[in-house]
């Protein structure tokens, strides 16, 4: 709704946490945008739970200021054609991805795996097909990295673990060295009786983070999401890289976190390599590689910023 009595622009500002809220308003700010912890894309952001909701809305208008909740990741229409007609749960699998390092790697550790979306996503159609067979009444449909439910939030809910304040998933036996994938039914189970905790909200993530971008909201900034972009990096960009020392992708945050620090290291069987360095000859082939959908253009890019070829 237009306001007809405004002559100046608003001003609208992110709020991924009550802080940031609280100094949005206090400096000046006509309306906030915020996420909950479902269906939102803040996912670097602290985000607000529902209770935290309550109050952050509260705070927002008692200094008449707007609040506008994002909701950015509804399914997609091939995803919610797959959906059960009245889906009622969601199954949640993780897959352990941490393999022993005794030498050098250019790659952040999920990219040392053969490619997850096939390896991992073989392993969930082969459960969903069992569920069919022993549940012909009901319908199954798994999702791999490309599920139309928040996947992290399903597995907190699932009990599998806690939110980190990375905004990944942390499990009390793999950390947050774990690949996510669900399987939508329309059968009902019940969930797990209450959540998991682990974060200490320590910081530590936030800390290390090359690009300063956990608890602000700025996902594009992340250095893993910088080394998957297409075209020409930035000169900021091209030192985060070559400082990183990674093709591709980025393990900070993870290997700041305090709960990752006896984290098993135990890959589950459909890892079954171990490929922890990117060369120019492996850019010939890369259909095997968790990164291969990027193409060969983005990783021989980063290749050349880091060996100046």
């Amino acid at each position: 709704m237009v306001d007809k009595q405004r002559t100046l622009p608003e001003l609208l500002a992110p709020a991924g946490d009550m802080e940031r809220l609280k100094m949005a308003v206090l400096y000046g700010a006509d309306a906030v945008y915020l996420a909950g912890t479902d269906f939102g894309m803040r996912a670097f952001a602290g985000n607000f739970s529902p209770e935290e909701l309550k109050e952050a809305v509260a705070y927002a208008h008692g200094h008449g200021v707007r609040v506008h909740c994002t909701i950015n990741t509804m399914p997609r229409n091939d995803e919610a054609a797959r959906l059960p007609e009245h889906p009622r749960s969601v199954l949640v699998v993780l897959f352990p991805y941490r393999f022993p390092e005794n030498g050098p790697r250019n790659l952040c550790r999920y990219a040392c795996v053969p490619d997850y979306h096939k390896t991992a996503g073989a392993v969930l159609e082969r459960t969903a097909a069992a569920l069919r067979q022993k549940y012909p009444e009901n319908h199954f449909e798994p999702f791999m990295d490309n599920s139309p439910v928040p996947e992290v939030e399903a597995a907190v809910r699932a009990g599998l673990g806690c939110r980190g304040d990375n905004g990944l998933l942390l499990h009390p036996l793999y950390g947050s060295y774990v690949f996510i994938g669900t399987i939508v039914t329309d059968r009902y189970w019940e969930a797990a009786d209450a959540p998991l905790t682990g974060c200490r909200h320590c910081g530590a993530c936030k800390a290390d983070c090359p690009a300063g971008c956990i608890g602000r909201g700025d996902r594009d900034g992340c250095l893993s999401a910088v080394s998957q972009k297409k075209g020409a990096l930035t000169a900021e960009e091209q030192q985060m890289l070559r400082a990183n020392g990674l093709a591709w992708g980025c393990d900070r945050c993870q290997e700041a976190c305090p709960a990752n620090r006896s984290a098993l290291i135990r890959p589950h069987p459909c890892f079954d390599r171990y490929m922890p360095w990117l060369s120019a000859a492996d850019l010939d082939d890369l259909a095997d590689k968790a990164y291969g959908w990027r193409g060969r253009a983005v990783p021989e890019r980063n290749l050349k910023i880091l060996y100046n070829r």
